[in-house]
């Protein structure tokens, strides 16, 4: 099985086209790191003293909040974390750092999705273009054994692509800011209580938090190019699911039972901010959700190539 997944990502790898999503993941990082220059010279040359300007800020958010601002929730927020900053002083520019940066390129996981939506969409379907999938069928491994590597190659494909993103992000960090790499605290705001968080746990959590709703799409990819021979209409379906992803579970939200469907499981970061999408929902459980659904896509995959006649 190890040597069947191993064969699944040399045949990614090895590509000369492989070269392309490591460029797809370099220029947002560049871009994203340009601006996060920018506005640190911005706040260099403003030349203000950050305890001063949370000041200002605070004192035109209590106007705004008077004024009945429909932002109140938000401004509430913002208002506890400034507050917060100068009490336990705290500068709120500490994104300016390597480790600030790398937490924010973690934001940068969709596009990992789509390219691994691109790849798990031809794990299956390009060995019947090529024409090899006989040759694959002559090895002593079962079929299941065969679609299970598949399936396991495109879950370590994500951990690859995560770790080229965040060792990108790490070396545009270190261009722009050198070595320093600060250790204050994030800060967060968990059922009206502001916490603080450590900022490299905070990038473990990210890309925790993104794994299994990106897993979710992509073997909605696979099991679709598996059943269709075709990586296509794999892509073009699985890309859609995710974009109206969060809005069916907005739309759906004010109902109970729609926290059984998937798409009302799909943003697991809402449990770091303490504001599930409907009542009673746990990390636990929407973890629990995400992990029936692929079975469920992936038994329907073995169903088909099981039987089907190749």
């Amino acid at each position: 099985m190890n040597n069947l997944i191993y064969n699944e990502l040399l045949k990614i790898v090895k590509q000369k086209l492989f070269i392309a999503p490591c460029i797809i993941l370099l220029i947002p990082v560049i871009i994203l790191g340009r601006w996060d220059y920018l506005d640190m010279q911005k706040v260099k040359h403003a030349g203000k003293d950050w305890k001063q300007e949370l000041i200002e800020q605070n004192e035109k958010i209590q106007q705004e909040l008077t004024r009945g601002n429909l932002s109140a929730k938000r401004l509430q927020d913002e208002l506890k974390l400034n507050e917060y900053r100068l009490e336990h002083n705290i500068p709120p520019n500490t994104r300016h750092s390597v480790l600030g940066f790398m937490n924010k390129c973690a934001d940068l996981v969709p596009i990992v999705s789509l390219i691994l939506i691109t790849y798990a969409s031809s794990m299956v379907s390009k060995e019947y273009q090529w024409g090899t999938m006989n040759f694959l069928m002559v090895r002593p491994a079962t079929r299941t054994e065969i679609l299970l590597s598949k399936f396991a190659a495109v879950v370590v494909l994500y951990m690859i692509l995560c770790g080229i993103l965040a060792l990108f992000s790490l070396i545009e960090g270190l261009i722009l800011y050198g070595f320093r790499i600060d250790l204050y605290p994030t800060l967060k705001i968990v059922d009206g209580e502001v916490i603080e968080q450590s900022v490299i746990l905070d990038i473990l959590k990210s890309y925790f938090y993104q794994f299994l709703p990106v897993l979710f799409f992509a073997t909605i990819a696979f099991t679709l190019s598996t059943i269709l021979r075709s990586n296509g209409p794999a892509i073009i379906i699985a890309v859609v699911a995710s974009s109206v992803s969060d809005p069916i579970a907005q739309l759906l939200s004010k109902y109970y039972w729609s926290k059984y469907l998937v798409f009302a499981n799909t943003d697991l970061r809402m449990y770091e901010e303490g504001v599930p999408l409907i009542e009673g929902m746990t990390l636990g459980f929407s973890v629990t959700m995400l992990l029936i659904y692929i079975a469920l896509l992936l038994f329907l995959s073995l169903l088909v190539f099981k039987r089907r006649d190749i």
